[in-house]
């Protein structure tokens, strides 16, 4: 049997940054299983609209799987139409976070005939001994799927109890090299670094985040099956640097503790970046951190208000935020944080105590608006309070999710939101440009000569001169080719051209 796998463009406006690895993952386990796995990464090579169709006309398999975010919804409609229009009788499934958040949705407005909901590795392995051997899906669990114009959905599939038991993730099926190039937090281009999951899950309850996938017991793989992948992904690629995909790696401290003592003995040149929890970490854990090549820590701090932090169920304190940045800049690593505006109960006054906490702690200010992403709290708030009357019209728009605001959870107008987001980055981001030194530049760019080598160095220094002159250098020459394909395919969903 073989099998298609569809990753989508994930950021129209950006290069590719960030591994797929839920679509590889579940590559791994169709492999073990014996099943032939092609791949298909349009989000990689940013394949235009006619090559993708000319790909799937051409293209073989007994079953299609694409995964999807939900800001991906218009992708996998014309995705799955294109596939239906060649192969009518092949099943187009979904996974990811939109198949997980959205199902009936999918089903009934798209051409996809089955939903993978939560994890996709044995759902994926159950599904494909189904087709093989025409056994009905009532007997996969952890789908829904559309048959004579009714939806059904199977029972749950169990979460996996032990990541250490998964196959190992499929790497060479997807350009590893294209990822690494991109630019991503933590790593200044043109270190090259890739993006990694240690664990799965959040037992926290954050008002705007969505747990249909992982759910919230916590599950970590091993820190030495950790360090090996590290290891072989340095020893296969060549690479500099880690991030950690986990929304925070820091749950466990002895897991932490143990993962820093490995990585020191075996991979000591490699520097790794991570998510954290403002009441999770102290003095001593920080400071073995960058001991062990941790250069960078972000924080989901999302307010400087404590009114907002209580009303998203934040479950710490701005005291915690403040007094952590510092300790993670004494143990000398950089530390910056997530932002929101606009959540449930925002004012003009509580966007002033986020400024003013971004001011006093020297952070940047990248502020995302409040959205309601379905299977949350908050969605949960916009429906009840007749802010969300029609899910079908909204999805379709949650591609320009943080150019505009979707849904107003906030005690202010879109107009004004959006005037306040403006103006915050502009007075928090001018501050920190009144703080910077020319003996602080130094610094910081002597930091990177000291951790990746002075040829990396040379070499940044040699794209920073081309860029700022405005001549063409690798990463200016990719933007540009973003800009090409973003367009192509806005033309696509549009129905301006090339439309299936």
């Amino acid at each position: 049997m073989k099998i298609l796998l569809i990753n989508p463009i994930v950021r129209p406006e950006s290069p590719p940054a960030y591994f797929p690895l839920g679509l590889a993952s579940v590559a791994g386990t169709l492999i073990s299983k014996g099943y032939d796995v092609e791949a298909l990464d349009i989000n990689a090579y940013r394949l235009p609209p006619l090559e993708v169709q000319q790909f799937l006309k051409n293209a073989r398999f007994d079953w299609l799987g694409i995964t999807g975010l939900i800001t991906e919804y218009n992708q996998v409609k014309w995705l799955s139409a294109a596939a239906k229009q060649y192969h009518p009788d092949k099943p187009v499934v979904l996974g990811g976070g939109l198949a997980s958040s959205v199902p009936d949705l999918i089903l009934e407005n798209t051409a996809v005939d089955i939903v993978v909901i939560g994890e996709g590795e044995q759902t994926a392995a159950d599904l494909s001994q189904a087709i093989e051997n025409n056994l009905p899906l009532e007997s996969v669990r952890g789908i829904g799927f559309r048959r004579k114009g009714q939806i059904y959905y199977t029972e749950k599939q169990p979460f996996i109890a032990d990541l250490d038991n998964l196959p190992p993730t499929v790497w060479h099926l997807f350009p590893v090299n294209i990822y690494a190039k991109g630019e991503k937090l933590g790593f200044e281009f043109p270190v090259q670094a890739i993006n990694i999951l240690s664990g799965r899950g959040c037992p926290y309850h954050c008002s705007y985040c969505f747990h249909g996938i992982f759910g919230h017991k916590y599950r970590a793989r091993s820190p030495r099956k950790v360090v090996e992948e590290i290891l072989y992904l340095k020893n296969k690629y060549h690479l500099k640097g880690v991030l950690f995909s986990d929304d925070t790696l820091t749950l466990n401290r002895n897991w932490v503790t143990d993962f820093c003592k490995l990585i020191q003995e075996h991979c000591p040149d490699i520097r790794w970046a991570c998510n954290g929890r403002v009441n999770l970490m102290d003095p001593e854990l920080l400071k073995l951190m960058k001991q062990s090549g941790c250069c960078s820590i972000f924080y989901g701090i999302e307010s400087g208000s404590q009114k907002i932090l209580d009303s998203i169920n934040k479950g710490v304190t701005v005291e915690q935020a403040a007094k952590v940045i510092h300790w993670s800049r004494k143990a000398g690593l950089d530390a910056q944080g997530y932002f929101i505006i606009g959540a449930p109960g925002e004012t003009r006054e509580t966007v002033r105590e986020t400024i003013e906490f971004c001011q006093q702690n020297n952070l940047g200010l990248g502020l995302s608006i409040a959205s309601p992403l379905p299977g949350t709290k908050w969605f949960e708030l916009a429906v009840s309070a007749g802010k969300i009357t029609n899910i079908q019209k909204l999805i379709p728009q949650w591609g320009r999710w943080n150019n505009g605001v979707m849904v107003n959870l906030s005690l202010l107008s879109d107009d004004e939101l959006m005037a306040l987001k403006h103006d915050a980055e502009q007075i928090t981001n001018t501050s920190i440009l009144k703080k910077k030194t020319l003996i602080s530049e130094f610094q910081r760019w002597n930091n990177f000569k000291n951790q990746y080598g002075l040829h990396m160095f040379v070499l940044k220094a040699a794209y920073k001169l081309l860029r700022t002159s405005g001549l063409t250098e690798p990463y200016t020459k990719n933007q540009r080719q973003i800009k090409e394909s973003s367009q192509l395919w806005a033309n696509v969903m549009t129905n301006r051209e090339n439309s299936i």
